[in-house]
């Protein structure tokens, strides 16, 4: 992810691209994680994690003000979701 970041979304056919607000020069996106078609997160700069309902972004509380460069969800659905800042994982 880089400048005027936006997450792209692929609906089998086509990408469109869904801006998300909560990003500004010093809120960069670095990593989107999928689960389905109505659940995704999002992490990057100063702790940013968003959430991803099926329609929209939304801010979501970060116990982190550091960049968080990874984020993964538990196996089968587990109910976690797991973000990772340099060699610390938090979740």
């Amino acid at each position: 992810m880089g400048n005027n970041d936006i997450i792209a979304h692929w609906d089998g056919g086509s990408w469109s691209s869904n801006s998300y607000a909560g990003v500004s020069n010093n809120r960069r996106l670095y990593a989107v994680y999928a689960v389905n078609p109505s659940e995704g997160y999002a992490v990057g700069a100063n702790g940013l994690i968003a959430a991803w309902n099926g329609s929209t972004w939304a801010d979501q509380a970060s116990p982190v003000g550091s960049p968080l460069r990874a984020v993964t969800m538990a196996p089968a659905g587990g109910g976690a979701v797991a973000v990772q800042r340099w060699r610390e994982i938090i979740l």
